[in-house]
């Protein structure tokens, strides 16, 4: 997926998540330093593996750490919605091979959200696909404006399909994206970084994925 280095347009779009109330100022903070963090490391060379995600390792690198406890943890997941018990069996078809290490990140933040192999498949599709009709938008003299049109466009889309749940799916998108940043904070700069932030389809996906999740019991 293609990023920009177009700070002022990802402060734009963080601040923008801020005011709609899916973040907070401090969890977005903290995503951004981690994918700051991240970019000061250097990337590692793209791998020559196959067109699916993850491309293979030689299986001796660890598995990628959550920076604290996952909250959705605590839920017992009917098994049809549950994610893949190794965060590495995730699988998408994509237009490029993601290098071995972006893949891992990639996974782990799937599996943090307890997504199953056949949605996430879908948005991984989903949001490649965004950032491909996207990819040059950082260079537009009209951001701004399309920036907010997109924006209301995707809030009036969302009323119209929610219509008097609207306040109830939008509190637990809201609070799936808090909970999954305290496990995995770069959720926050792949929303920010991303024409995804503004799909009425992908946020309807996650709402009611998160939906699912709240109403689960609670593991004993």
């Amino acid at each position: 997926m293609e990023t920009s280095d177009n700070s002022a347009v990802f402060s734009a779009m963080g601040a923008e998540l801020v005011a709609r109330g899916i973040v907070s100022q401090a969890e977005l903070d903290a995503g951004m330093a981690a994918e700051a963090t991240e970019a000061a490391a250097g990337d590692l060379p793209p791998s020559d593996g196959p067109t699916l995600t993850p491309p293979p390792d030689d299986g001796t690198a660890a598995p990628e750490q959550a920076s604290a406890p996952n909250p959705l943890d605590g839920f017992d997941l009917d098994p049809v919605f549950a994610p893949p018990a190794d965060p590495n069996a995730y699988r998408f078809q994509t237009l490029a091979p993601l290098p071995i290490e972006d893949a891992k990140h990639v996974n782990a933040l799937f599996h943090a959200a307890k997504i199953p192999q056949p949605i996430a498949a879908q948005i991984y599709a989903d949001v490649e696909r965004l950032d491909k009709q996207f990819a040059g938008m950082d260079k537009s003299p009209k951001l701004d404006a399309e920036w907010q049109l997109a924006s209301q466009q995707c809030d009036l889309q969302l009323r119209q399909g929610w219509g008097e749940r609207y306040e109830e799916m939008t509190g637990h998108f809201r609070r799936f994206v808090a909970d999954v940043a305290k496990a995995q904070p770069k959720i926050i700069p792949l929303l920010t970084d991303s024409p995804a932030s503004n799909s009425a389809v992908l946020i309807r996906q996650l709402a009611e994925h998160a939906a699912r999740i709240y109403a689960s019991p609670r593991k004993q």
